[in-house]
């Protein structure tokens, strides 16, 4: 699917399922009001686009999600801020050792290129951090960290920019697994433990 369009088919699939009920399993952790303020601001942002000069530009949707991201580490309590952030950091080192060994040189490009990269760090991100608010900053930091050192580190006459159309796919499809996860992993929970607590009471 071409730059974008997965960010922007992923964001309407989240708005979808978030009016049509899917509250409690999409987001839990997250105050309904902030999720519906992100979802109706998220195109807006996209549009917006800030020169940095020699640095290139900043994309609005880059400033939102960081916003957003803040604002539910503020919210956690300090155990889990702390693993989110630890989370986060694991994950983008790993991301930047990969991409950097791939590179050969000391210069960091679009984190982890493929698409197969930001579903990879969801899955990570699953299993390091519970719940939607703490995975998803755990996701934003780790995308969020080599693509200002991809903006700000880049060779000379090329120009960088924070919050490509690549990051914005990256991070859509970083989130979609580890949430998809989350809930399949929920799923397969309840039914295990409906199933082991028939079997006990037919035993009895």
């Amino acid at each position: 699917m071409p730059s974008e369009y997965t960010a922007g088919f992923l964001w309407l699939a989240a708005s979808i399922l978030w009016w049509s009920g899917w509250r409690e399993e999409s987001a839990k952790g997250i105050p309904h009001a902030a999720v519906a303020v992100f979802l109706a601001g998220w195109p807006f942002a996209a549009w917006l686009e800030w020169p940095l000069g020699r640095l290139g530009a900043l994309n609005g949707a880059f400033v939102w999600t960081l916003l957003a991201a803040a604002a539910l580490l503020w919210r956690m309590r300090e155990t889990k801020r702390w693993m989110a952030l630890s989370a986060g950091l694991l994950v983008s080192s790993l991301a930047m050792g990969r991409t950097a060994a791939a590179a050969g040189n000391a210069f960091f490009p679009e984190w982890m290129s493929g698409g197969w990269g930001p579903a990879a760090a969801g899955a990570a991100v699953f299993l390091l951090v519970g719940g939607a608010d703490g995975q998803i900053a755990a996701v934003t930091l780790s995308l969020a960290v080599p693509e200002l050192l991809a903006a700000a580190w880049h060779p000379a006459g090329i120009s960088g920019s924070a919050g490509s159309s690549g990051w914005m796919d990256g991070w859509w499809t970083a989130v979609f697994a580890a949430r998809c996860l989350s809930i399949a992993y929920a799923a397969v929970r309840s039914v295990s433990f409906r199933f082991a607590w028939r079997k006990g009471g037919e035993r009895t």
